[in-house]
């Protein structure tokens, strides 16, 4: 897949992510969505999910407006209400699932001698040169309120007093 020049992404304001299906990969975006919010606060940007492992990890993400699962939409059809598409992963899955997507940008194919999310950074970097300048973060997940309490539940079952032992 190589990089199409029908859509300009610098002045894209609805924006269509699209997610690896593996936790991992999924987990190690989460800083390019912090970059990629930061350098673009108004718009929207969204999130398709290939898998329900990702769903769940990308789930109250708070650069994210809303959450898709893959399996639920076809990608001719939604992305007539993007300005841009944006695969966050090269691989073969994603790859057949946009084929025929008229406003796909993506990096090339990689030679897989790094991390393939260093890949997708290296491609915002390209787009918007400044974004070179920010600190990439930290890989984040977003649990809910409820998932806080049941954490502390657990915690105080095992008599462990977070306060005294931090977590790391």
């Amino acid at each position: 897949m190589t990089m199409k020049e029908n859509n300009n992404i610098q002045d894209a304001s609805k924006l269509l992510l699209i997610s690896s299906k593996r936790l991992g990969d999924v987990i190690f975006t989460t800083p390019s969505l912090c970059l990629l919010r930061k350098f673009k606060p108004n718009a929207t940007i969204d999130v398709l999910a290939f898998s329900a492992i990702a769903e769940q990890a990308l789930t109250n993400n708070p650069h994210i407006n809303q959450l898709l699962l893959a399996k639920n939409h076809d990608i001719k059809t939604l992305e007539a209400t993007y300005d841009v598409v944006l695969p966050m992963i090269n691989n073969t899955s994603v790859n057949t699932y946009l084929e025929g997507s008229t406003k796909l940008k993506a990096c090339s194919r990689m030679p897989f001698d790094r991390h393939l999310k260093d890949y997708f950074n290296d491609f915002l970097i390209s787009i918007w040169p400044t974004l070179k300048d920010d600190t990439m973060g930290s890989y984040e997940l977003s649990p809910a309120v409820e998932d806080y309490a049941m954490v502390e539940q657990l915690l105080e079952s095992k008599h462990v007093n977070v306060a005294e032992q931090p977590l790391i």
